[in-house]
């Protein structure tokens, strides 16, 4: 995989690959969110692209989608029983000794789709055909949201990508904002309570005062159902195959497969090593010089090349190129780098991967997805097949896989 740096997308910008800098430029009110121009038919007036007010009132709007109460919905009433099916239908196809093989970036596909629609309010993705259509063409938009970051023929991209999205429009959110539009009404008619009418994107939208079309929610949707599958499935892959080693290298401490807490540092560290995209794009809103001394230009677009950042070994430690999920590290730095981002714009969605805490009042907090999933998988005995090398993605410049081959055991212990 190529540096960031040496990228042809990059290499259109300036760079910052500095923790201070990268800090500084993510905090400061002198640089806006940077636009992508391929993607802009996807990515235009989404929450990841607004600054300032707009921002500010978007995110107020669609925060309580993320407040613990929701979150524990998600993981108890969509993350879990898709978890235990998918094993379910995995067991059925085990040999004699309770051992089936599968490949960890499909099954990804498969826990993580129902969370991605009912995070994002879409009804009707059940059944196979439907569940397949659906999964196509988030793997369509996904590349469709990201491709600057893509190898090969951008135009045939976009094309594939803008089907997909007329697809999910007619088949899942037309439907979707119709029912909803309908439940605001009544919640605002006295019909029915807020409480009884369902908790995610479109509902959210529906019940509020913003001028609701269904370009504007489409976008939204997608941004929400490219972030909920895409960025989960790639770092279950990287800490998968991070803990997979880790315990052949530390056979005493197998034990900790269960335990919570060490399963959220390990989250953290993996995150920190394997960032989601290559850079964050940020545009100098007006002749400014950082506090290291180096200045841009109003209207200059910068790559900050984090990647590097979250190996800082002042903040990290001498080895902070390694996997060490007990690493102790610098107060001031976040465990995971700024693979959530910083600032105003650090990602709303961080607690759907790595949880929140209890509250101080007693409030009970979340899991998380990852390691909801990565107890899962280990309650299953699950591990990297001896003779099956994973293979990475050759059509985009992600940190990501195409196929990771496992085993699991179902039925009792591995000897």
């Amino acid at each position: 995989m190529r540096a960031a740096a040496d990228l042809p997308y990059v290499r259109s910008m300036s760079t910052v690959d500095t923790y201070e800098e990268i800090e500084e430029v993510l905090r400061s009110k002198d640089f806006a969110q940077g636009v992508h121009y391929e993607s802009s038919a996807f990515a235009q007036d989404t929450l990841i692209t607004l600054d300032g007010r707009p921002h500010a009132d978007r995110r107020r709007l669609e925060g309580p989608l993320f407040h613990r109460e929701a979150l524990r919905t998600y993981e108890e009433r969509d993350l879990a029983p898709v978890i235990a099916q998918s094993i379910a239908s995995l067991a059925e196809q085990a040999d004699d000794d309770g051992v089936v093989r599968a490949d960890l970036v499909a099954l990804m596909d498969q826990l993580l789709h129902r969370f991605a629609a009912a995070t994002a309010g879409l009804d009707g993705v059940e059944g196979e055909p439907a569940v397949r259509r659906f999964l196509d063409d988030v793997h369509a938009l996904g590349a469709g949201w990201q491709i600057e970051w893509w190898e090969g023929d951008h135009d045939e991209v976009m094309r594939t990508a803008l089907a997909a999205r007329d697809r999910v429009a007619r088949e899942f959110v037309a439907p979707s904002l119709r029912r909803r539009r309908a439940l605001a009404d009544d919640v605002r008619s006295g019909r029915c309570a807020k409480s009884d009418v369902p908790t995610d994107l479109l509902m959210t939208l529906a019940l509020s005062d913003e001028q609701l079309d269904e370009g504007f929610a489409l976008r939204e949707v997608v941004f929400y159902i490219v972030a909920a599958t895409q960025t989960t499935a790639h770092a279950i892959v990287h800490l998968f195959r991070h803990l997979d080693e880790w315990f052949t290298e530390h056979p005493d401490q197998a034990g900790r497969r269960d335990d919570e807490e060490f399963l959220r540092r390990a989250a953290n560290e993996s995150l920190r090593l394997h960032s989601p995209h290559p850079a964050f794009v940020r545009v100098a809103t007006k002749d400014t010089t950082l506090g290291s001394g180096r200045s841009f230009r109003a209207g200059e677009r910068v790559a900050l090349l984090y990647a590097q950042a979250n190996r800082d070994a002042q903040r990290y430690g001498a080895d902070a190129q390694a996997f060490d999920p007990d690493r102790r590290i610098d107060a001031s730095a976040p465990h995971w780098g700024f693979t959530f981002g910083a600032g105003t714009h650090a990602c709303i969605g961080r607690p759907v991967a790595i949880g929140a805490p209890d509250r101080p009042d007693g409030g009970r907090g979340t899991v998380g997805s990852l390691v909801t999933i990565m107890r899962a998988l280990y309650a299953v005995d699950a591990r990297m097949v001896p003779d099956l090398a994973p293979v990475r993605s050759g059509v985009s410049q992600h940190d990501a896989y195409e196929r990771f081959p496992i085993e699991i055991r179902v039925g009792g212990a591995r000897t």
